[in-house]
């Protein structure tokens, strides 16, 4: 019944921790008297010593040799100045043949060792009152004492020979010997009266606490046995003490404990104990119970009261009894400790006088030189208080090590150290690569320390903690200033450093641990008398225990520093769990507060994955494992886990860092729950130190308690390292968890608080940067943009939006440069702010291509740095515009279409321009490979490109049926190259099969068949639910694992199912008993949960009920959750059932709500093989046992996969001249189904459903369909899967499609020619070639003229040619117009479509334009329009409320306001009247004869607001011969300001050029300054002018700023904005060549 009450109160534990009393390792604290460190200057830094290792009591000889192994040369060693020390203190020794003074070969000396002891230890309560004092016979660090060798200097210490003698007998012929009987086997952690009693969770040793023999259940008895030879023969009294304290208690029951001790059988006490009162006692009994000549035996028996199920720690025994003088194995050592210190005579037996004798006192450090002998009597003189050491022959024994030893300078007050790290011997070289590292990266004055040297100086070479403490203290408080901030402890430490315990694995102490809960703070802290150890240098552990571990923990450090910041730098990632929804709830609030208040808002403005488990208990949960481990391998800096948890993992939500793989994406991991922070634990390595250890994955830090975790103050610790990370921008996770700990050491008297800072440490370089910068850092990388369209067409609006990120500190705005790049020159620029810049942003910027030529986009962050701090290296990207017209544009074969000749004819559009003396290549490629990289791939060139199309004709290389071709192109302009165009694939098929009577080439059109089977046919992008495998595309599939639990019911030891993404908790309390569940085959959907009780006898009829629900097509999965009184076991009927689903263990299940574990998958019909069972039983045998002497988890999984239940494929073909029909091939299989959508796509891009889920397979008529409507059909194959009945996904092998292609018009561009009339200056003569790159004929043509751009009321003219363009073809067109009136230049666009509406691949390539320049100077002569002061042309720009001058010269008889009709002037559509409601238009002001206009002539003065962009200004006038005539004009308003067209003319240069430019801007601006420099960037000229809306040309005179002309050479310059409005240009050239 002892196991199964200790399980009672696991199960009853209170929620937040998990309360397991195992083999816990306390090193607890030693008694400060031992040695009490204040001179550390014992030893001398740099000097060779002698150092010796004694783990037995007695004298010990050490002679020259011993030197000489060490690697010690005596030649000229003094033996007189030989000296030998003890913690600090020297001690006597003999020295044999020093009084030469040399070291000879026979000489030697003795000295006194003895073990390391425990000493005087003392026992606290939880306010840290001492409650005893234990007098401990095993140091809980190390047994081994060490001694020192020194020599040189003054004479060293050395025994007192004497001789005297008296005549005195010592009264007795024995002396009080002792035997000591202990084995630390196990630990227990001290007193617990209840769930909530949390005193045994103090750093310091509490009451109980240590390790024990044994524990002792009802009736156990505990022996050992002993000799007693040479115990007196006269009776006498010899004692027993004993040491125990009880584990549990009745509190209704008076001294329910009791041991029974005996003495060789002989009961000789009976010792009771009330309550948790520990029996520290010594029972005497007379020695007759002894035997001098067998073995005897002390036991003890462990009773409790009836009633009451108990037990009791043992710790030792300890026999003392009278000793005869006699020498046992030619030795005695006697403590005498008479009331009379007077010296007396002592007779010691058994003595050998053949052979030499040593007698030393070395209580008085005394050498006995006077003793006589009679036989085997040895008789001396010695004090009546003393401490005898007799050995009647050469001593033999010597320390058990000894070494040559230097320790190093560690208390020379030059010493300084901004890092120090404490390291194990074992990583002295990744210790050093870190030392260095942090000196090099950090600037930190770095030192490193090895332990041992730490030991020797500062503990006298005996292993304690207490040493490294008082080191740190001293580095504190001496070295100099600054003082020390950070202490990197660099090694694993263990709470078991004997390896008392056999499961000890890691037992190592590589580098000490402090206490259990084990505290780091401990060494940080050096408020001495105190037991608050909140850190005041920032400490952290790497808890390497191989020298790999350790190599992979400095190398993730610096590999994690040495990382540029990366998006994920900006996530952090809150974990919250709770068996209850109440206490999820409340984990939920504050991750939340801490997020809004310290993550998401200014000036962190980071982003927050809230990973919450919400659920009722034995509800479905999400299953966030998953989740978890992508936020770790997708990147977060920070992770916060709140909610149940243990020291091996954070319950099911992750069980194993291991399954991480995120690389140098490494956070800093807060771990507010139990236990987690445990990194001394002997056994086993725990959770978090995992996510240290573990190379290329894990985090770069973590902090948890080694301890229970206290829900309030765990979580102000978590969010005070939160608070200093926002409010302080504190980036060192040491300095983090050092603020944490000094923000709640105020309240030092409280225990939880107490606790919570000495448990919670941090495991990691306390000196590591957090990858978060403290200011705000902007990037962009070549992923975060996207161009619509992908391939811009000239003049057509395209967007670019990109989106940049904030890695750091909120940003309140940033400005963004969008410099658009033509032919390697800075062409344009936008600037755009960013407002409030925090994580990221998506910014549009619309722009249109002009003119031809090879186009990027270079967008730049914070072009004017106005964060000089940030990372600028990061702030630039140049995407790539492909530009249409200058793109080589596949056409023939269509992609995925078959051939059925052993010839293809590639068809490529080619580039739309007019080339002129461009230098135009194009390539194409063919090959097997979608790489482009086998043996039988193709190149194609045309160095020579005209008319509309390239064509390629080639053999198809290997005829293979059914093999699948790749095929792409690009064009290289002038040596910039458009980039390959997305690869295209064809299919060579011998033709059998695919000819359909419908499909035969006609001389009309060039039918195509499109088939796609092959996997690279289908872009990921079509593919919905599904996927391409084993030859065609099914349904997906999704490997999952199902996996159950079984144990218990509450926090770690929760059980639970497992389906995929989703679980079910049994947790809370709740659903203890037997658990079903009933899960889909196909699609893994949870379709019930069942618990039963099985509390009756008709349990087991639920159970068959429940069972007779399932099918074939459903997983069973069963688990037993303890625990549950009353429980019954299974009938008959219950266990067949069982059987039917492939159970093996239903006929051996006992008590199904007791102890044991069972957990099982299967399926009805399934054989054992096909299921996965495990029990484990608490207990034998299992039917009927109650008492349980373990309890282990039962754990069962399956892989398995699930399929969706439905899916599409998306095809979209053409566009079409006509359509013919379509087919598919597929397996379909029982409760499974294909079937296609065909959906129309206009011109538009508008969808219409056509004929929705076609089951047919085969010909499938698309005549009816028109192509005129819909040039594009869209093919969606669904495929679906029955959900309770279906098995296997249906499976589509190919789709084929029949059709039409359309036909392709090609305006040759490069063939365009123009002239005017010889006879009629204002007619315009032009041609053209126009080709048919397409598939099918063109019946004709429709030439449309237009003025200024093509739209319907710019019409000139429209013409129809009905000549026939058949395929690769091409016509010629000319034709004539009357040039149309217009201001200095113009265009007049030609358009060609086909007739009658045919379809086609492209538009784009349908127009072309003439430039025109204006003959009619009249127009000029009697009419101008000028904005503030500058003569306008047509199309040019002005600011958005421009002075606007319309001046009429010649001559005028009468005033504009007598004859309105002189002058009539229209604003975007809108006649301007001169009166308004019988009163002047404000608006405008007539100026009749000015000294501007001149004699006769009238302006008008027109003052208007115009739109953004284009304004269209008319005006209709009464010329010189008193006609009619009117004038238009386009005036630009632009929003945005900028410098464009800019050059300078005449370049070279000789006297003087006109740097000429149009300036873009909605206001006025105050100025422009145009710099000249030298090609050595000097400045030489600065120009400042008052600038002009639109085209400015500015006049220099070739001289410099001293009036100097300037030399022949190249020069440079750039145009500047002054204003609010800042442009700049990008630099120019011109040459001066006079």
């Amino acid at each position: 019944m002892n196991i199964k009450t200790a399980m009672y109160r696991k199960l009853l534990s209170p929620v937040g921790c998990i309360f397991l009393v195992m083999l816990f390792i306390s090193i607890f604290s030693i008694n400060k008297n031992l040695f009490s460190q204040t001179n550390p200057n014992w030893i001398t830094p740099n000097k060779t010593y002698l150092k010796m290792y004694v783990v037995n009591k007695g004298m010990s000889r050490i002679v020259r040799t011993d030197f000489a192994n060490a690697g010690i040369n005596t030649t000229g060693l003094d033996p007189r100045t030989v000296k030998v020390y003890n913690k600090g203190l020297q001690i006597p020794i003999y020295f044999s043949g020093e009084q030469d003074g040399v070291f000879n070969d026979n000489d030697f000396f003795d000295f006194f060792g003895d073990r390391n002891y425990g000493g005087l230890v003392k026992t606290y309560d939880s306010n840290n009152n001492v409650l005893y004092v234990t007098d401990e016979y095993y140091n809980q660090y190390s047994d081994t004492n060490v001694y020192w060798v020194d020599w040189g200097g003054a004479n060293g210490l050395r025994f007192q020979n004497l001789n005297y003698s008296v005549s005195t007998l010592y009264p007795n012929n024995y002396f009080t010997d002792k035997i000591h009987f202990e084995k630390d086997k196990l630990y227990y952690q001290g007193e617990n009266t209840a769930a909530s009693d949390y005193r045994f969770l103090s750093t310091e040793k509490v009451l109980g606490e240590g390790w024990y023999w044994e524990l002792m259940y009802n009736t156990q008895v505990l022996t050992d046995t002993f000799s007693a030879p040479v115990q007196s023969s006269s009776p006498q009294t010899s004692t027993v003490k004993l040491f125990a304290i009880p584990k549990t208690r009745n509190s209704s029951i008076i001294n329910e404990h009791s041991l029974e001790v005996r003495i060789n059988g002989t009961l000789i006490s009976t010792l009771l104990s009330n309550d948790f009162n520990k029996i520290d006692t010594t029972v005497s009994f007379s020695t007759s119970l002894l035997s001098g000549s067998s073995v005897n035996t002390v036991s003890v028996k462990y009773s409790h009261q009836p009633g009451f199920s108990g037990a009791m720690y043992f710790d030792n025994f300890e026999i003392s009894y009278p000793r005869k003088f006699s020498l046992t194995d030619k030795k005695l050592s006697a403590q005498i400790n008479g009331a009379d210190s007077t010296s007396k005579v002592f007779t010691v037996s058994g003595y050998n006088n053949s052979s030499p004798v040593y007698i030393y006192d070395i209580l008085n450090n005394i050498r006995l030189m006077n003793f006589t002998s009679n036989a085997d009597t040895l008789k001396f003189s010695a004090k009546g208080i003393s401490s005898i050491q007799i050995s009647n022959d050469t001593i033999r024994n010597k320390p058990v090590k000894i070494k040559q030893r230097q320790v190093k300078d560690l208390v020379s007050n030059t010493n300084g150290a901004d890092y120090l790290v404490i390291y194990n011997s074992i990583f002295e070289s990744q210790a050093e690569q870190l030392r260095a590292y942090r000196n090099s990266h950090d600037g930190y004055r770095s030192f490193k320390a090895d332990v041992e040297d730490i030991y020797d100086v500062f503990g006298y070479g005996i292993e304690d903690p207490l040493a490294v403490r008082y080191f740190t203290n001293y580095v504190n408080v001496n070295w100099q200033l600054p003082k020390l901030r950070f202490i990197c402890l660099f090694g694993r430490g263990s709470l078991d450093p004997k390896k008392n315990s056999t499961g000890s694995v890691y037992y190592k102490n590589l580098v000490p641990v402090y206490g259990n809960p084990n505290a780091d703070g401990y060494f940080g802290n050096f408020n001495f008398g105190t037991f608050f150890y909140y850190p005041q240098v920032a400490i952290g552990r790497l808890p390497a225990y191989s020298a790999a571990e350790a190599q992979a923990m400095v190398d993730k450090i610096i590999a994690y520093e040495s990382q540029p910041f990366e998006n994920w730098n900006k996530n952090f990632t809150f974990i919250t769990n709770g068996s209850t929804p109440s206490e999820q709830n409340s984990h939920q609030v504050k991750s939340n507060f801490d997020c809004a208040v310290y993550v998401t808002s200014p000036p962190v403005s980071g982003y927050c994955t809230k990973i919450y488990r919400n659920d009722t208990s034995g509800g479905i949960t999400y299953n966030y494992a998953d989740s978890i481990v992508k936020d770790f391998d997708e990147g977060t800096i920070f992770v916060n886990y709140r909610g149940h948890a243990g020291s091996h993992d954070w319950e099911v939500m992750m069980q194993d860092p291991n399954v991480l793989n995120n690389g140098s994406k490494l956070p800093l991991v807060i771990s507010l729950t139990c236990f987690t922070g445990e990194t001394a634990k002997p056994d086993f390595r725990a959770f978090l130190e995992k996510f240290i250890y573990l190379p290329n994955k894990g985090a770069i830090g973590t902090i948890g308690t080694t301890g229970w975790s206290f829900g309030t103050n765990g979580n102000d610790f978590g969010s005070y390292l939160l608070q200093t990370f926002k409010i302080d921008t504190t980036r060192i996770i040491g300095d983090m968890v050092k603020f944490a700990g000094k923000s709640m050491s105020r309240d030092s008297l409280s225990f939880s608080i107490r606790h919570t800072i000495n448990g919670y440490t941090l495991t990691g370089d306390p000196a590591v940067t957090l990858k978060y910068p403290k200011t705000a850092d902007f990037k962009i990388t070549q992923a975060d943009y996207k161009l619509e369209p992908k391939t811009v067409t000239l003049s057509t609006p395209a967007s670019l939006t990109i989106k940049p990120y904030n890695l750091g500190m909120h940003a309140d705005s940033v400005k963004i440069r969008f410099q658009l790049v033509k032919n390697n020159f800075n062409y344009s620029f936008k600037d755009t702010v960013i407002k409030a810049f925090t994580i990221d942003r998506e910014i549009t910027h619309n722009f249109r291509i002009d003119t031809i030529g090879i186009y990027s986009m270079n967008v730049i962050l914070d072009v004017d740095n106005r964060f000089p701090l940030e990372n600028p290296n990061d702030n630039t990207i140049q995407i790539n515009i492909p530009l249409l017209e200058s793109s080589f544009i596949p056409i023939r074969p269509a992609d995925n279409s078959v051939i059925f000749k052993d010839s293809v004819q590639f068809v490529i559009l080619n580039p739309n321009f007019d080339y002129g003396q461009s230098s135009v290549n194009i390539y194409a490629e063919m090959d097997t490979s979608k790489y482009f990289n086998s043996p039988v791939k193709k190149t194609f060139t045309n160095l020579n490109i005209k008319g509309g199309s390239t064509i390629f004709n080639t053999s198809v290389p290997v005829l293979n049926n059914n093999t699948l071709y790749y095929w792409r192109s690009r064009s290289i302009i002038n040596s910039d190259t458009s980039g390959w165009s997305q690869s295209n694939n064809f299919i060579y098929n011998n033709g059998i099969g695919f000819d359909s009577p419908k499909m035969r080439p006609n001389q009309e059109n060039l039918p195509v068949v499109i088939s796609k089977s092959n996997k690279d046919q289908f872009d990921i992008s079509e593919l919905n639910n599904t996927e391409y495998s084993d030859g065609g595309i099914r349904l997906n599939e999704e490997d999952a694992v199902l996996y159950v639990r079984s144990y218990g019911s509450n926090a770690e030891e929760a059980s639970y199912f497992s389906v995929g993404n989703k679980n079910i908790f049994i947790d809370g309390g709740k659903n203890t008993g037997l658990n079903f569940l009933k899960v889909n085959k196909l699609t893994g959907k949870i379709l019930e949960f069942k618990n039963l009780k099985m509390s009756s006898a008709a349990s087991s009829d639920s159970v068959i009920t429940f069972l007779n629900t399932f099918d074939t097509a459903q997983y069973m999965m069963l688990l037993s959750a303890a625990y549950f009184p009353g429980s019954q076991t299974f009938s008959a009927g219950a266990r067949s059932k069982l059987r039917e689903f492939g159970s093996v263990y239903a006929d051996t299940i006992g008590l199904l709500g007791y102890f044991h574990s069972w957990a099982f998958i299967g399926y009805l019909g399934a054989n054992s093989s096909q299921v996965t069972e495990m029990f484990d039983p608490c207990c034998q045998p299992v039917l009927t046992c109650l008492d349980c002497s373990h309890w282990f988890e039962a754990v069962v999984s399956m892989n398995v996969k699930f399929k969706k239940s439905s899916g599409t494929v998306t095809n979209i073909i053409g566009p079409a001249s006509t359509w013919t029909d379509f087919s598919w091939k597929a397996d379909i299989y029982p409760n499974s189904s294909i079937g296609f959508d065909v959906i129309g796509i206009d011109r538009n891009g508008a969808e219409t459903m056509l004929r929705p889920n076609v089951q047919t397979s085969e010909f499938n008529e698309l005549g009816s369909v028109s192509a005129e409507q819909y040039p594009k059909l869209k093919f969606n194959a669904l495929l679906d899967m029955d959900t309770l009945s279906g098995f296997q996904s249906p499976v589509l092998r190919s789709l084929k499609v029949n059709y039409s292609a359309a036909s392709e018009l090609v305006f040759v561009k490069n063939s365009l020619q123009f002239s005017t009339s010889d006879k009629d200056k204002n007619a315009v003569n032009f041609s053209f070639d126009y080709a048919n790159g397409g598939y099918k004929y063109l019946f004709g043509t429709v030439v449309n003229l237009y003025s200024k751009s093509i739209s319907g009321s710019n019409l000139i003219s429209s013409d129809t040619v009905t000549q026939l363009l058949k395929t690769d073809s091409t016509l010629t067109y000319s034709n004539s117009f009357t040039m149309p009136n217009f201001r200095d230049s113009s265009r007049v666009w030609i358009e060609i479509n086909p007739k009658d509406g045919q379809n086609e691949f492209y538009t784009f390539n349908n127009s072309g334009s003439i430039p025109l320049t204006s003959t009619a100077q009249s127009v000029r002569n009697e009419v101008k329009i000028i904005a503030d002061g500058k003569l306008l042309q047509d199309g040019e720009s002005v600011r958005k409320d421009p002075e606007i001058r319309i001046e009429l010269t010649g001559e005028r008889n009468t005033g504009i306001m007598q004859d309105t009709s002189m002058l009539i002037i229209n604003l975007n559509g809108y006649k301007i009247p001169y009166y308004l409601k019988g009163n002047l238009n404000p608006a405008l002001k007539t100026i009749e004869g000015d000294n501007q206009t001149g004699s006769g002539s009238i302006a008008v003065l027109l003052k208007t607001v115009l739109n953004s962009g284009s304004n269209r200004l008319g005006i209709r006038y009464l010329n010189d011969n008193g006609n009619t005539d009117s004038l238009y004009m386009d005036l630009i308003v632009s929003e945005e300001s900028g410098i464009t067209g800019v050059y300078n003319f005449p370049n070279p240069m000789k006297n003087e050029t006109a740097f000429i430019f149009d300036l873009n801007t909605p206001d006025i601006i105050p100025g422009v300054r145009i710099k000249i420099y030298t090609v050595q960037g000097r400045l030489i000229r600065e120009l400042n002018v008052q600038p002009n809306i639109g085209v400015n040309q500015i006049i220099w005179d070739g001289r410099d700023e001293d009036g100097d002309n300037i030399a022949n050479g190249t020069y440079l310059y750039k145009i500047f904005t002054d204003g609010n409005i800042i442009a700049e240009t990008s630099v120019q050239k011109l040459v001066m060549l006079r």
